[in-house]
């Protein structure tokens, strides 16, 4: 269930909520409303995060909290990755392009909008063989495997319109 509010004779989604508390405007973390008896949500705090310049390792929990999220009520994380931007892993063994992060209270909710490029990190290089004379040939050695582009510890919704 959204929140509709009427704004120039169209009705537009509400993002973020505030409400008047002695005498301080506050965001409301979550709106519930009574429908036919019955206590429904009808709404998380929104963060609306976007990544608008080549990115390494971006994880998703510390970009929320940085943006002012408390770390403890649920939250809609809305990820939004610019046209020609590159988000891409540091590290192909431990690193991920996209981390969510661990610990999200379960009604949380993490939507990645991509329109850009989301990849992870090239494995390294195998070595070739080689003959002798003998005609004595030495097999080459693979390579290592790559990075992961996004590692999901929460449900994640990904909307993607680019690469990854």
């Amino acid at each position: 269930m959204t929140i509709h509010l009427r704004s120039g004779g169209t009705y537009k989604q509400a993002n973020n909520i505030f409400v008047k508390d002695a005498g301080e405007w506050k965001q409301a973390n979550e709106v519930w409303i009574k429908d036919a008896g019955t206590w429904k949500r009808s709404h998380l705090r929104v963060v609306n995060l976007d990544i608008a310049a080549n990115t390494e390792s971006y994880n998703v929990m510390a970009a929320t909290i940085a943006a002012g999220w408390n770390g403890i009520d649920p939250v809609t994380a809305n990820v939004r990755i610019s046209s020609g931007v590159v988000v891409s892993s540091a590290n192909s063994l431990t690193g991920f392009a996209i981390d969510t992060g661990s610990g999200w209270p379960a009604a949380s909710d993490i939507r990645i909008f991509n329109n850009g490029t989301i990849i992870g990190q090239g494995g390294s290089g195998g070595t070739g063989g080689n003959a002798n004379q003998n005609n004595r040939g030495f097999p080459g050695v693979p390579g290592a495997q790559g990075g992961t582009a996004i590692f999901a510890r929460h449900s994640t919704s990904i909307y993607n319109s680019a690469v990854v």
